[in-house]
């Protein structure tokens, strides 16, 4: 218990951006969600253009909670959008990519496969931004406040 306490202590600041990009994540599906709703069932847009669009706000809020909270550089310009935007699809291209090869190669059942590739997707979203999109000087330490 001390060994895991210790290790705790020693990575609590990166334990808190994880827990902080996972809270968004649920933000970001909550609001492609809501949007998505309202532009296809209320408003009647044609479901592509919804989702393109849906997902795209969501990606926005996704950058800037992310620079602003998860990785707190509150200060900047938006430079660091376009690599946001490209690993956003990457990461979409991952997820169609892996449910491809577990559904219909391997004949997983969907939701399972889901999980596993957001699992997967997560772990390569958080690592690209935290150490390559939002790197700052001591992204290797843990004494950020």
């Amino acid at each position: 218990m001390k060994k895991i306490n210790f290790l705790i202590n020693k990575h609590k600041h990166e334990i808190l951006k994880i827990f902080r990009f996972c809270i968004v994540g649920f933000a970001n599906t909550a609001i492609f969600s809501l949007l998505f709703y309202v532009l296809f069932n209320l408003l009647e847009i044609n479901y592509l253009i919804a989702t393109t669009l849906s997902y795209f706000i969501a990606t926005l809020n996704s950058f800037f909670l992310n620079r602003n909270w998860t990785f707190n550089q509150k200060s900047g310009n938006l430079s660091k959008l376009p690599k946001f935007i490209l690993l956003n699809i990457f990461s979409v291209s991952v997820n169609s990519l892996s449910m491809f090869i577990l559904v219909d190669l391997f004949h997983f059942l969907v939701w399972p496969s889901q999980v596993l590739t957001i699992c997967l997707t997560l772990i390569i979203n958080y690592t690209v931004n935290r150490f390559y999109i939002f790197k700052t000087n001591h992204s290797m330490g843990y004494y950020e406040k």
